[in-house]
């Protein structure tokens, strides 16, 4: 307009200001145990934000990952639909000998077929394949049939493309939770989900092979439900 300055609505520096919260006593005893290398439960969050120490992308909706409880629970979940989510500034390296535990969870009505979730464990030099990574796709079953997992380990020294059951994660419940394990012990490499053994390799990680990063993706979905 004539004779009037510019004013954007919104400044194009703007920087939403970082809000936490008080984190969980398990959280806050892992900040003193030598034993844990990395421990997140998103407590520390405040519900309908965005992970605090985490980058997210936007997905096809414009929106980030943001933490939930969800109804008749206690417990904060990073929701991921079409996301890319990965901890800032891990300057730490996985032991030799690890063990990563989390819990995934799925919507009653996940639709059958939809995206996998991916895990990915990798050293420094995997984004240019001549690292190591471990990547594990998991994807849900439907009325009460177990899932689908894909557990590939691959190296310079040779890849390894492994399908098993995702035990006992499926579609059929309010809220249809597993936990997942990936152990490293020596040149072996295990895939438990609920502690069911599902996938054990071994000799296809070189001795030298040392993990200094992981992320979650997970490729776009199309419902509310797939995430």
């Amino acid at each position: 307009v004539k004779g009037k300055p510019y004013k954007p609505l919104r400044s194009p520096v703007f920087e939403e200001k970082v809000m936490t919260v008080e984190k969980s006593e398990a959280a806050r005893k892992t900040e003193t145990d030598p034993s844990v290398t990395f421990f997140e439960d998103f407590s520390g969050t405040p519900e309908g934000k965005s992970p605090v120490n985490w980058t997210s992308g936007n997905n096809s909706d414009a929106q980030k990952v943001i933490v939930e409880k969800l109804s008749g629970e206690n417990e904060s979940w990073a929701v991921i639909k079409g996301h890319t989510l990965k901890p800032n500034n891990f300057k730490k390296t996985f032991p030799k000998d690890f063990t990563m535990t989390f819990d995934v969870a799925v919507p009653k009505g996940f639709t059958w077929g939809a995206k996998a979730l991916e895990i990915w464990i990798a050293d420094e030099k995997a984004e240019s394949k001549k690292g190591a990574s471990i990547q594990l796709r998991l994807r849900p079953g439907f009325d009460g049939r177990d899932g689908s997992a894909q557990c590939n380990i691959l190296s310079p020294a040779g890849n390894s493309y492994n399908d098993a059951e995702a035990y006992q994660l499926s579609n059929d419940k309010p809220l249809n939770r597993v936990t997942v394990s990936i152990k490293r012990s020596g040149d072996q490499l295990q895939l438990l989900i609920n502690n069911k053994k599902l996938v054990e390799k071994t000799n296809l990680l070189p001795a030298g092979t040392v993990f200094n990063q992981f992320w979650l993706y997970h490729i776009g979905s199309n419902g509310d439900t797939e995430k």
